[in-house]
Formats: C-alpha cells, structure tokens, sequence
C-alpha cells in the first residue's frame, strides 16, 4: 500500500500546529491571569515531571516507530511487535506513576499542582502516537488528537480564571492528553490481528528502547534541566516565567521549520533503509534539509524583525525581558532544525541511535556545566548562551559524522542565500517600521507581510535551490493543466 508523504506531512503539520497553537492561542490570557511568577511555577513543575515521563516511555516513540515501520507490510508481525512494546511502555509507565506519587507527597511540594500531572503519566502509558506513525496512518493522531486541543483551549478560559487556578491549568493539559491518546485505541482493531500472548518476547526490546531512551535523556538535559536550574540555583519564578514563555516562541517555530515534516520522514526513511536503497535516502535528505532551512532560516529572522512588537502585545505588560530572551534563543531553530533533520533521517532510521547519543551526551555535558557557571550572573539569558551553544556543538558533530549522506560543503550551499535573505528581511522591516505610522496589532501584521514578502522575493532573485525547486514545479503543474 501506498503512503503519501506529502499528505501525511500535511495531517502531522496540522497536529503539530494544534498542538502547539492551541496553547499558544491560550498563552497572551493565561500570561495575564497566572502573571510571570505562576508561568514560572509551572515551567518548574513541568520540568520535573518531564524527567518521570521520559523514564515511563523509555524511548518507546522513536524505537517503537522505527520497528513498526520496519515490518509495517506484515500484519501479523507488525501486531506482535506493537503489543510487545506497549507491554514494556504500560510496565514502565506504572513504576514512574507511583515514584511520582511518592516523590510529591515525600517533597516539600504543592501537592495540588503536582497531583494534577498523574493524568499526564497515564496518558503517556495510552500513548500508541508510535505505532500509526510507523504504519504512516497519520490521520489518525491528527484528527484525535486536534478535536482534544480543541476542548483544552476552550476549558482554559472557561476555569482558568485567577492566579491560584494554575493547578487547573495543568489539570486540562494532562487530561486533553489523556483523553485524545485513549481515543486512539478505537482505531487499533482495524489495524492490527490477534497474537499468542504466550509468544510475546519482551527482553529484546526493554535493551532496544534504552539504546533510544540514553539519547531521549541526553537531550532533556538541555531542554528541561535548563528551567530546573533556573529554578533550584536562581530561585525566581519570574526568571523562570520569562524563560519559559521566550522558550514557547521558539518551540513554535521548530514546530512549524520542522518538527511535522521529520516525524512524517523517520518512517519512510527507516523503510527505505530496510531495503538499502542508498541513493533515493541521499536525495530526500538533501531535499528535507534544503525545506527545513528555508521555514527556519525564515521564522527566525522574522521572529527578530518583529520582537519589539510582538512580545508586548502578545504578553502584556511585565515581559520586557522575554525580548531579550527570544532573540538569543532564536537560532536555537536552525541549529535545532540542522540535527533534528540528520538524526530522523540518518542516525535513528539507519540504527545508529547509540552513536548519536553520544553526541548528545557530549552536548549535554557542556550544557550543564555552562548553566551551572551563567546562571548565578545571567540567569535565564545565562541557560539560554547555553543552550545555543551545546546545540551547536551536537549540530557539528552531527553533519561531520553523518559517512557523507548530508556534508558542511552541502549544508552551507543550501543555507547561506537564505541567511543573506533573511538579514536583508530584517533590515527592510527596520526601515518600515522607521516610516510607518502604525501602531500595535496592524503595525505586526504589516511588519509580517514585509517580511514574508521581501524574503520569499529576495530568495527569488537569489536563485535559491529550494525556490528553484518550487518554480519548477509550479511551472510544470500550470503546463500540464494547460495541455488537459
């Protein structure tokens, strides 16, 4: 049967969007209701809880995929591989429900708010997202998933209504999570066939899901710990709110530069390594890159085009310091984009997870040590020279380790027109902004369509290979239709 990526890239980028959107819609009233000390509370709560989660999926997501998709034209294998992993994940998972239990009630906790993620733990556990990935049955995740979003946000404003809510808060996410990951087990009999329970064989895959789960936690280090030290070293919410809200902005944009398109990718890249076919990986590596810089190179230049606009409006008042914060953070999106790209497309479907973990490890070790020595002088704009720079490292090392299937000669033929680009973007909205009279909303939404437009032109004139691409098919798209 046949999958189409561009279809299934078009249902994961819709997920993706809710996913994130959703919250972010909620973001300006939950900012102004929670103030940035309870964003920060929760940035902190959150952190804690993402360390139990991660050991309750081991790293069930990327193996699990990588494994249904590897047997994903033989249903009978495919349903004993599923049940297998999922035994493991339901194991795990009750373990890590019942430390979290213990570690809430044996801290110095509010247990309300930390009581209020134990939804979250279970959804994780009801978490088959893994398997319709595998299959390429994207819809699935996308429609279930998306009508939940929906339910959340509008249950953020119906409860979510003064500071000590923030338990409430919390409350919906975990539950939306739970309720869209429990739905999708609807759908599984359609998909799957009975197995012999006795013939299950678990132990094989408990070792394959370490080997994922060594470089799952490498990578929290510099995505979680970051707002853990915050809060332990510098002891201020607010630092932890500004943090966390610049940190959502970025997310956004690795979201909508790459997250759809590499997930969608993982698994048809992991098929066609199971059949060796070396050069077609090649070409759809260099294509993926070449898509994925031109979203990134873009968000983030635009993202710092409009900042000084932006954060006020969309904040409120009180979050002057997220500017600063989203600015540094922001090529955090093409150098998170360069090593999410090569590690879906190369080291994970190729098998190589273990030798990628290690250079997470390296990257994380750099980062914890940079946070430990900037946070006490910088505090959050400390954990964020850190975070750039640890993932610089692991990019570097993963475009120089990669055996030529993406190399730096390649990677700067693909970005550097877009760089020029996009500083020429900021430039030409700096200028706008100089003669215009507007102000507020119709100001941002002006200071966007200059930007959009003068970066999709100079790229034009630029002839970069991506728009190349995408005239050439325009053209013969019109040609065809012409000839019909």
């Amino acid at each position: 049967m046949k999958h189409s990526i561009k279809i299934n890239y078009v249902y994961k980028l819709f997920y993706e969007i809710l996913s994130f959107a959703a919250p972010l819609i909620t973001v300006p009233y939950v900012s102004r209701v929670l103030n940035a000390d309870g964003i920060g509370r929760y940035s902190f709560s959150h952190s804690l809880y993402t360390y139990f989660s991660l050991f309750a999926v081991l790293g069930t997501a990327s193996y699990g995929m990588r494994e249904v998709s590897r047997c994903r034209d033989d249903k009978e294998k495919c349903s004993k591989v599923f049940w297998e992993i999922e035994i493991v994940s339901v194991f795990t998972t009750s373990i890590c429900i019942f430390l979290w239990i213990v570690f809430v009630f044996w801290g110095d906790l509010d247990h309300l708010l930390y009581m209020a993620y134990i939804p979250a733990l279970v959804a994780t556990m009801l978490d088959i997202s893994w398997f319709y990935m595998g299959i390429e049955k994207v819809m699935y995740i996308s429609i279930v998933n998306g009508l939940f979003r929906i339910v959340g946000v509008f249950c953020v404003f119906l409860f979510v209504i003064k500071a000590e809510d923030l338990y409430k808060y919390v409350l919906i996410q975990a539950l939306t999570s739970l309720g869209g990951n429990a739905l999708m087990w609807i759908f599984l009999p359609q998909l799957i066939t009975k197995v012999d329970y006795k013939k299950l064989v678990f132990s094989c895959h408990i070792v394959g899901t370490l080997k994922y789960f060594i470089p799952a936690i490498a990578s929290s280090i510099y995505t979680v710990l970051d707002k853990t030290l915050i809060g332990v070293i510098g002891n201020n919410d607010f630092e932890n709110g500004y943090y966390e809200q610049a940190s959502k902005i970025i997310h956004i944009g690795k979201v909508l530069s790459f997250s759809a398109f590499n997930s969608v990718m993982e698994a048809r890249i992991s098929y066609l390594f199971m059949h060796q076919k070396i050069e077609e990986i090649k070409t759809r590596i260099m294509d993926s890159f070449d898509f994925i810089m031109f979203l990134a190179v873009g968000f983030v230049c635009g993202i710092n085009a409009v900042v000084t606009t932006f954060v006020p409006l969309f904040f409120g008042a009180g979050y002057e310091e997220v500017i600063m914060l989203i600015i540094m953070q922001s090529p955090l999106v093409v150098i998170v984009g360069i090593t999410n790209c090569i590690g879906s497309h190369y080291y994970t479907p190729a098998g190589y997870r273990v030798k990628s973990a290690k250079y997470l490890i390296y990257g994380s070790i750099v980062n914890v040590f940079l946070n430990i020595m900037l946070i006490p002088f910088w505090g959050a704009k400390g954990a964020s020279v850190a975070s750039v720079i640890a993932e610089g490292i692991i990019a570097t090392l993963y475009i120089h380790n990669c055996e030529g299937f993406l190399s730096i000669r390649q990677a700067w033929r693909s970005v550097y027109k877009k760089i020029i680009a996009g500083m020429c973007m900021i430039i030409g909205v700096s200028l706008y902004n100089h003669f215009s009279l507007l102000s507020g909303t119709h100001l941002l939404l002006t200071q966007v369509l200059v930007g959009a437009l003068s970066y999709f032109i100079l790229l034009i004139l630029l002839r970069d290979t991506f728009i190349v691409k995408i005239l050439n098919t325009v053209g013969l798209v019109i040609k065809h239709s012409k000839r019909e």
